[in-house]
């Protein structure tokens, strides 16, 4: 036989059953699994235990005050877009000492809603 068709034969067979190693391979995974497990199952000392708890409650509290200060962010920044707007009001008001409206309620002179209470139609 040639090696060609050692290749070919190679190529196309289809093995019925994995590789010895693959089985090892896994077989090594399970093994350390379980060994991991049985090492979270012993017994823990009481001090490691209440390191733990300890980590555990200042992470909590790490959070709590994260989400306060991002709270507090939010509030401001809700503020500041407040007051942004506001002054973008402010400025495309009128600003004329005593505007006069027409019907539309408009200052005859600047063509701009007063900026502050209307004073009448036309007075």
């Amino acid at each position: 036989m040639s090696r060609d068709s050692k290749r070919l034969r190679g190529a196309f067979s289809i093995p019925l059953s994995e590789p010895r190693w693959k089985t090892a391979l896994r077989g090594g995974k399970d093994a350390a699994k379980e060994k991991a497990i049985s090492k979270v199952e012993r017994k823990v000392h009481p001090s490691t235990l209440a390191a733990i708890e300890e980590a555990e409650q200042r992470a909590a509290a790490v959070l709590q005050r994260k989400a306060e200060a991002e709270e507090v962010k939010q509030k401001k920044r809700a503020a500041a877009e407040q007051e942004k707007q506001q002054k973008a009001a402010q400025r495309q008001a009128c600003t004329c000492r005593r505007p006069q409206l027409d019907k539309n309620g408009k200052c005859r002179r600047c063509k701009k809603f007063p900026g502050v209470k209307k004073r009448g139609l036309f007075g």
